[in-house]
């Protein structure tokens, strides 16, 4: 029997017959929230074993007042047992504050994506809109019928959102209010663990475009790994290679080395390169986060963006390269795994290419991470006018990053496998089963990486 704490805030507490004649005034002893068992005791007399009579429930502190129908299921002497039955009436004058700091969520779905059994009335379901997420706790809008739902009740509940595996969790109610025939609680997940706030972080980052990295803080929630969250294009259509010039715009006027003070039009970005380029870009929901642009050149060195700023007589050949250059990370999304999810297309339209040398250009400060991850430095520097500073040219043999070759086994295992898996799992890349053995290896400890960089900060 749990202690008198989830309604620590009602202060009276009246028995009522139908007809809303007092009884008497109850002192309450213990309530079940798994049962619905209240437990109070009282002075009055005039009530009987098995009768159906009303609870009025008020709270002075926060001006709520419920009428619960309960039936007594035990008397003796002043002690009394009631078990709830259902709520006939709520009402409130204020709205009580939040529990937690929730990252609010547009309150416009079309349908429930919160539903379960009701923890009293086993074949009754309850469902409900969820408004706001945090890593312990979801507020929730829940439509009212005949059944209510009380601070105190724990319950299982499923949770969906469009994109993401459906998932359940047992939660309990710590508050609430009623409103426009809703019920807005609080609900907070009983078994506080990291798959819950792993769970809703990739609710709010694939479901819903317009959030920064400061509310997934605030909130608790877990940052997604880019890798598994997001969805690249292939840019095919005019509205999209405009997206693409607005994210160039946004990330290099961003640049503390940036000559431009942020009016330019968007044109300004675009160059002779693009039309015989392959555009990507990539989102989280809806918002554009990172970009950048494949040219084969076939020898051609016209065609190539690179050759125009240096010369690369040398290293062309007949059959020409493949280049990725422009790419571009939105300023709240750099840090992350967006650029890597760039590198990651890159590789792969390389490899459908049938070319296995890939040519990008870098800034100093990132130079060590390009090498890191297999990038080998071809010696040659040269000056960007977009960027305004000096860059590295940079040469990824792919041969080599798939069988590990001048890459630590480490960063193999952690950056490259993912790609790894994805080639042979399209069929671009067979694998023997000690390599396969290790891609698996890579993805749980790629998995585990996530919930360290999320948990250990």
């Amino acid at each position: 029997m749990e202690k008198y704490n989830e309604w620590s805030n009602f202060s009276e507490f009246d028995l009522h017959s139908y007809d809303k004649k007092s009884i008497g005034r109850l002192a309450p002893l213990s309530f079940n929230s798994t049962t619905g068992v209240f437990k109070m005791e009282s002075s009055a007399e005039g009530f009987d074993f098995g009768q159906d009579f009303l609870l009025i429930c008020r709270s002075q502190i926060n001006n709520v007042e419920i009428i619960l129908q309960v039936k007594i299921i035990k008397k003796e002497g002043p002690q009394i047992t009631v078990l709830y039955l259902k709520c006939l009436e709520q009402n409130e004058i204020k709205v009580l504050n939040d529990t937690y700091e929730y990252y609010l969520l547009p309150d416009d779905g079309p349908t429930p994506n919160l539903w379960g059994k009701h923890p009293w009335f086993i074949s009754e379901k309850i469902f409900g809109f969820i408004i706001g997420v945090h890593s312990k706790s979801i507020k929730v809008r829940f439509k009212l019928d005949r059944l209510s739902l009380m601070p105190g009740m724990i319950f299982n509940l499923n949770l969906s959102f469009p994109g993401v595996k459906e998932q359940s969790f047992l939660f309990k109610i710590l508050r609430g209010n009623t409103t426009d025939h809703f019920f807005i609680a609080e609900v907070e997940v009983v078994k506080k663990d990291a798959a819950f706030a792993i769970f809703l972080g990739r609710c709010v980052a694939i479901t819903y475009s317009d959030y920064s990295f400061d509310q997934f803080k605030n909130a608790g929630l877990v940052l997604p790994n880019f890798r598994w969250a997001s969805h690249v294009e292939l840019i095919t259509n005019e509205s999209s290679i405009r997206e693409c010039l607005e994210l160039r715009k946004i990330a290099y006027t961003s640049k503390s080395t940036s000559r431009f003070v942020g009016n330019e039009d968007i044109e300004h970005f675009r160059d002779q390169f693009d039309k015989h380029s392959i555009l990507m870009l990539i989102k989280m929901g809806a918002k554009p986060i990172g970009t950048g642009r494949i040219t084969f050149n076939n020898g051609d060195l016209s065609k190539s963006e690179i050759a125009q700023l240096t010369d690369l007589s040398s290293f062309v050949s007949d059959k020409g390269y493949v280049e990725a250059s422009r790419f571009a990370t939105h300023p709240d999304y750099r840090g992350r795994d967006v650029f890597l999810l760039m590198l990651y297309l890159s590789f792969k339209l390389c490899l459908l290419a049938g070319y296995h040398k890939m040519i990008i250009d870098c800034e100093d400060h990132l130079l060590p991470i390009y090498k890191k991850i297999g990038g080998r430095e071809l010696g040659i520097r040269f000056s960007h006018p977009l960027e305004g500073v000096s860059l590295n040219l940079i040469q990824f043999d792919l041969d080599g990053l798939v069988s590990g070759k001048g890459i630590s086994f480490f960063t193999w295992l952690v950056i490259i496998t993912p790609l790894l898996k994805h080639l042979h799992e399209v069929g671009l890349l067979q694998l023997t089963p000690y390599r396969l053995l290790l891609v698996l290896v890579g993805n749980q400890l790629n998995t585990l990486l996530e919930l360290q960089r999320n948990f250990n900060k």
